[in-house]
């Protein structure tokens, strides 16, 4: 009965061991997060011809530098670019970012207004190009966003006057 009991408690050990390291070595591996991060942020429902503010993310969750960054910028049909912040490097929708350090992370503020018809959804694009410090290849990274136009932007007000005389 000894041995029976210690061969029990011994396979229970080992598939414990197992168990443990499945969970801590093989899962943490296939789950490599992505060295460079970009996303939108903004509201998704405007008026049309209400200024508001596209901001985009860029982050470096690498543990090297990544050099020679450059974002364009594909904005909707309907968009009217006002300013930036950096200002664009070219066209008003290409930045160029020299480097950008292990953990760091930067964004790009983005003025401008949506004209178009009532109810319509429009897409921002943004593709980021980029070298990492360490490796001689050009990666890519993507991101888009959407925004509905929910109001015409348009109020209009009568004041009459509540009575009238002949040739007033």
């Amino acid at each position: 009965k000894f041995n029976l009991f210690t061969f029990i408690i011994i396979i229970f050990a080992l598939g414990g061991a197992v168990y443990a390291a499945y969970n801590y070595i093989y899962l943490k591996i296939s789950a490599v997060k992505e060295p460079v991060s970009l996303s939108f942020a903004a509201v998704r429902q405007v008026a049309a011809g209400e200024e508001f503010y596209y901001i985009l993310n860029y982050k470096n969750e690498d543990k090297v530098a990544i050099n020679n960054i450059e974002i364009k910028v594909t904005y909707p049909d309907s968009f009217i670019f006002l300013s930036s912040d950096p200002a664009p490097a070219k066209n008003n929708n290409i930045w160029q970012i020299l480097s950008l350090d292990p953990n760091r992370s930067n964004l790009i503020k983005i003025k401008g207004k949506l004209t178009g018809p009532l109810d319509k959804n429009e897409i921002i694009l943004a593709d980021m190009t980029y070298q990492p410090g360490n490796f001689s290849s050009e990666f890519k990274k993507s991101a888009s966003f959407e925004t509905k136009i929910n109001d015409l932007g348009l109020n209009f007000s009568f004041i009459n006057s509540s009575s009238a005389l002949v040739g007033e």
